[in-house]
């Protein structure tokens, strides 16, 4: 995750989608049609929400494989468990069931042909950041688990695990096979991933499952319902409130005229202010020849006389180039020149430009 903290408390809370008996029974026909496994399965459906959430073409998460390569192996006793990467490329075009069987299944087979290798191995040839609070190679992980059905005869019939508020991984997938169909548990971290977040996660998931069960040709787009909506407050991203700042500048200014816009020590604008203080330096601008498609000058000394002048330019439909009066006077020649620079708002000399106060 992007601007992730350093350290995190490892706060977690878990979250449970059990899924019915024609669900459940829907995911298993599924994976016979595919002539693939629940855990290929559940990794592609897993894969194409994480990229629906995250917005990334491509997507890593962590699963645990079993690692007992010779057949003297299972008579021992012991953790015979290696945690590796699985790597995803999504296409959103691609039918579920083409990108299955064609980038999820070779994936997943190639990963279980490395179970043995060393995960101290895998991290030294990929040569990740690295830090002592989290896994180098991944966040996000997903668990086939066993059955928590016990056998044989005993005081103890089922297995439950509820958390314990904790979380290993900033999400984690876990996926079960019980008696009632499988159940989905979502462990997240808390100071990483709002509640909102995971919640419309497991929802994705919940949709996608049952898009994918109905039609395996289904393109991948087409998992989620609200693919073409414009926004969702759920960590995928959002279409842009306008068309550009300015746009953006006028609709808020219209929307809360008098709430503060900029301020400094000893000056403040309102959104009404700023708005009629560029509107007042746009026309001056436009008084001195400033046409769209020029390039205007700024050495503005004050954050409110650069955001005005930077309004101003962009109404004026021109581009503004920020001009720092400290280099010496034969690099800044050089970019006005370059540029095609002929007028500059702010304060100061400028080789070959005319200055204008805001």
């Amino acid at each position: 995750r992007p601007n992730r903290p350093v350290e995190t408390a490892f706060a977690g809370r878990r979250r449970s989608l059990p899924l019915d008996a024609a669900t459940s029974a829907a995911v298993d026909r599924a994976c016979e049609r595919l002539a693939t496994t629940p855990f290929v399965f559940f990794s592609a459906v897993y894969g194409a929400v994480l990229a629906r959430h995250t917005g990334q073409s491509a997507v890593t998460f962590g699963s645990p494989l079993l690692s007992r390569r010779t057949i003297g192996s299972y008579s021992l006793c012991g953790f015979f468990v290696n945690t590796l990467p699985l790597v995803l490329d999504v296409d959103w075009d691609a039918g579920f069931a083409r990108w299955t069987a064609e980038v999820v299944e070779p994936r997943v087979r190639e990963l279980r042909q490395r179970a043995a290798v060393p995960f101290s191995q895998v991290v030294q040839h990929a040569d990740p950041d690295r830090g002592t609070t989290r896994n180098p190679l991944f966040s996000v992980m997903l668990a086939m688990q066993d059955s928590t059905e016990t056998a044989g005869p005993g005081a103890v019939r089922a297995l439950r695990e509820h958390g314990n508020g904790t979380a290993k991984f900033d999400l984690w997938l876990g996926v079960t096979p019980t008696a009632a169909g499988w159940l989905l548990e979502l462990e997240y971290d808390t100071e990483l991933v709002p509640g909102p977040v995971a919640d419309g996660i497991l929802d994705s998931l919940r949709e996608a499952l049952d898009r994918a069960t109905e039609d395996t040709t289904r393109p991948l787009a087409d998992l989620f319902s609200d693919a073409a909506q414009p926004c969702r407050d759920d960590g995928r991203g959002c279409e842009p409130a306008a068309a550009d700042l300015d746009g953006w500048f006028r609709a808020t200014a219209r929307r809360v005229p008098e709430n503060t816009a900029v301020t400094e020590p000893g000056r403040r604008l309102s959104y009404r202010e700023l708005d009629r203080a560029a509107d007042l330096l746009t026309a001056r601008l436009r008084g001195r020849g400033v046409l769209p498609g020029h390039v205007v000058g700024l050495t503005t000394g004050t954050l409110t006389d650069t955001v005005t002048a930077i309004l101003a330019v962009l109404r004026a439909g021109a581009a503004f180039l920020p001009l720092d009066l400290t280099l010496p006077a034969e690099r800044l020649a050089y970019m006005v020149e370059k540029a095609g620079c002929r007028l500059a708002v702010g304060e100061g000399e400028v080789p070959g430009c005319t200055v204008l106060a805001p």
